[in-house]
């Protein structure tokens, strides 16, 4: 977490004389007088394992936060008056721990403490009463903090989260001229588009929707087309809002049928309706489609074809057995598609309902009724752009079927008939895959040597040369292979760049054995030899030193400020803008590597370093492999992967995946901290440990370090040790990593064949290259 350095020289208030000390007992009536007890333990109470300051951070570094805010307040007089370098942690560790009252009283006291940061405390005090639901007082701070900081970074975030406090009191005038204000500062497009939407809705329940019709207006030349469908909803909100019906329904109707797909269609559906205006049925049943409401497009779609039983469309069909079958009516979506086929000649959409009718066929488990449908398809519609598509899914259904013969013959049909087709791109890799589990290795090598030629350029690449190497490498052909096992090592990270490289060095296994492991810091000697190779580059240029290109960089200061505000997220997205126009500059780049490192912005340090990784490519120092492939909370994984028989270094290369050592990381999933455990994965895992569970205790690194060691650990129980589908496990759940493994045999390779999920597949992929690099890095 952001922490101040000591003051040099004693802090000095605004008039420039020297502050006076606080005493314990003012400061326990400030508490007090906030209505927060804060329970000290003065000098002589300390903790024995948290005397020093070092130590204490060192508990709060590693998610300990009672611990740490228990050895802080034994700290905080232990030299007269309070220290900003104890202050701002033990605020921290409130923060930490919710407790919001407690940090918004240390907040005020750090501003007496500090007066020349006296605006920064300003804002964590408010943002501090603002979780807290002290909403009015948080206003009003944040509003005092606009007008103190005209130039600051977080101008933004103090107008935006002052109009919410605003808004939750019901102060919608104050809202909407905080909500405006943050339209203004607006730094990216969706910014700006979220201010003005907050804006509108604040000018309409302040009772002045003409205003945000005028804001309308205003903004309608800027807004993208994927945004138009909610922009104008609220537009014709605005519009009832302010009396003005007639145009409030003409743009609702406009959103209705000009944009089917979007939720902004069905809200402006229900509000059409619920002015008793007219729809046509077949749009009806469509929008009702595109919004999952299924039972009631069904009703809209058959009262459009019942009105003209000879004229209606026949797409009215298409949607109708579209919405059957996702009511889980498999005879009537047949029967519509049926119709549409059979009864509507010409109409476009009859080779979307044949496939459709075959997944239909497919679902209902009847498969072979379906790779028939799909090969007839193909016939029939040879030039179509779904032709490709249904032989895909027809190959793809044989091969479940473990009809491999049939498979491997529709695989090859695809991909020459089709071979520019997206729906190709696998299908001689699928093809090989396929004749290698019949024992057909010369037919393997066939289709790979097709998909070779065919597949440049495409995603299926790197698998093709990955796996034509290595047939060939098996074969004995060394010469021919090894090239190929090259060129797929030098690949981006991923699978086959990890395998080919293992291929290359003589190793078979997929997952070398675990051996010991040091996961200490990297030795003092390689961050000198790095800075003297780096020096090279600048001879002025100091090690420890901040490049005055760097420091004077208006970028690096916002993030310098940002993240003294608390704002984390937003200091590391500054700081990462910044890093990406650094590129050519390596000892910024370096410099800001380490400076992250030392804020505990381990996230930012490792995207800075592995950036300098790649514009140094092989003359990078060991220093900065090391910057980018980390140790962090090493010590808290040793002793867990100890305790559970799990390799430390295959469980950092996780961690790096999972969160980047963030221990705020989360998952639009779900998963949370560094090891990103589900919730209830995390209390299923406290039950088996004998702990109590609290979801907010994942994002404490020593628990999400040793929850994610006992769950991969389990995972390599029930796997035999086979790391694989271990970590496939990790990732998409023992029960799909089990399904793999029965279909893919004892063949590693195999195995990452038969995942079925993207995500799954590129997290295997990018944990093993990082074992690799953390095998090279740290095993003794």
């Amino acid at each position: 977490m952001p922490r101040l350095r000591p003051d040099p020289v004693p802090a000095m208030n605004a008039a420039g004389a020297q502050a006076q000390p606080l005493s314990r007992r003012r400061f326990l009536r400030l508490g007090l007088l906030a209505g927060v007890w804060l329970p000290f333990k003065w000098p002589g109470e300390q903790l024995a394992n948290a005397a020093t300051l070092a130590a204490a951070l060192s508990l709060l570094h590693d998610g300990y936060h009672e611990e740490a805010a228990s050895a802080l307040q034994s700290l905080l007089f232990s030299r007269g008056s309070p220290s900003s370098s104890v202050l701002v942690p033990l605020g921290e560790c409130y923060e930490a721990l919710g407790r919001w009252g407690a940090a918004a009283v240390l907040w005020q006291l750090a501003a007496k403490v500090v007066p020349a940061e006296a605006n920064t405390f300003l804002f964590r005090r408010a943002a501090a009463l603002e979780a807290a639901g002290s909403h009015a007082s948080a206003a009003r701070l944040y509003s005092s903090y606009l007008l103190q900081e005209p130039l600051s970074p977080a101008r933004r975030e103090a107008a935006w989260r002052a109009a919410q406090c605003l808004e939750a009191i019901r102060d919608f005038k104050g809202a909407a001229e905080h909500y405006q204000l943050a339209l203004s500062l607006s730094a990216n497009y969706q910014e700006w588009l979220q201010a003005l939407h907050r804006t509108a809705d604040a000018l309409v329940l302040m009772g002045q929707p003409l205003l945000a019709i005028a804001i309308f207006s205003q903004a309608e030349p800027k807004v993208e087309p994927g945004d138009r469908p909610w922009f104008l909803y609220r537009w014709a909100l605005a519009e009832r809002a302010a009396g003005l019906a007639a145009q409030a329904l003409s743009r609702l109707r406009t959103v209705f049928e000009s944009y089917p797909q979007s939720w902004a269609a069905y809200a402006s559906l229900l509000l059409l309706l619920d002015a008793g205006e007219a729809v046509d049925d077949y749009q009806r049943g469509v929008v009702d489609y595109y919004a999952g409401v299924y039972d009631r497009a069904v009703e809209a779609l058959q009262r459009h074809i019942a009105a003209d039983p000879q004229g209606h469309r026949g797409s009215a069909h298409y949607y109708a057995g579209l919405s059957y079958r996702a009511l889980g009516e498999y005879q009537l979506a047949l029967r519509e598609f049926d119709w549409l086929i059979e009864t509507h000649p010409g109409d476009p959409l009859i080779p979307a309902a044949i496939l459709a009718k075959a997944e239909t066929q497919a679902q209902m488990g009847l498969p072979t009724q379906a790779i028939q449908l799909e090969r007839a398809l193909a016939a029939s519609y040879p030039q179509h752009e779904l032709a490709p598509v249904a032989l895909g899914k027809a190959a793809a259904l044989a091969a479940s079927l473990g009809d491999r013969p049939q498979a491997i013959e529709l695989y090859q049909q695809l991909y020459q008939q089709y071979p520019q087709s997206a729906a190709a791109q696998e299908a001689p890799l699928r093809a090989a895959l396929l004749s290698l589990v019949q024992g057909d290795r010369a037919s393997a090598v066939a289709h790979l040597r097709t998909g070779l030629s065919q597949s440049e350029g495409s995603t299926a690449a790197l698998a093709v040369r990955f796996w034509l190497g290595r047939l060939l490498l098996e074969a004995g052909s060394t010469d021919e292979a090894t090239p190929l096992l090259q060129s797929a090592a030098a690949g981006p990270p991923s699978f086959y760049a990890y395998r080919a490289q293992l291929l290359l060095q003589g190793v078979r296994e997929a997952v070398l054995p675990a051996r010991g492991s040091a996961l200490l810091e990297p030795p003092a000697q390689w961050q000198a030899e790095a800075e003297s190779q780096l020096q090279q580059l600048d001879p002025s240029w100091r090690p420890g030193d901040l490049p005055a290109a760097l420091r004077q960089n208006a970028s690096f200061q916002a993030g310098q400020k940002l993240l003294r505000l608390g704002l984390r997220s937003q200091a590391q997205a500054t700081l990462l803008a910044l890093a990406r126009s650094l590129d050519d500059q390596p000892l910024c780049q370096y410099s800001l590597a380490l400076w992250a490192k030392e804020a505990w912005l381990y996230r930012l340090s490792i995207q800075c370093a592995a950036r300098l990784l790649a514009a140094l490519g092989s003359q990078a120092p060991r220093f900065v492999r090391a910057l980018a492939y980390p140790t962090y909370y090493g010590h808290l994984a040793l002793a867990e992967c100890q305790r559970w028989g799990v390799d430390p270094l295959l469980f950092l290369a996780l961690i790096r995946q999972e969160s980047l050592f963030d221990p705020t990381a989360g998952s639009s999933a779900g998963a949370q901290g560094l090891a990103q455990i589900m919730p209830a994965t995390g209390e299923w895992i406290a039950e088996q440990l004998g702990e109590p569970f609290q979801e907010a205790d994942l994002l404490r690194p020593h628990v999400s370090i040793r929850y994610g060691a006992f769950y991969l650990a389990k995972q390599l129980e029930l796997f035999g040790g086979d790391v694989l589908a271990a970590l496939a496990a990790y990732n998409a759940g023992p029960g799909n990593a089990l399904a793999w493994a029965r279909r893919a045999g004892s063949d590693p390779d195999l195995f990452y064949e038969a995942v079925s999920f993207q995500e799954t597949k590129t997290y295997l992929g990018l944990v093993l290259w990082n074992y690799h690099q953390y095998r090279a890095l740290y095993s003794a």
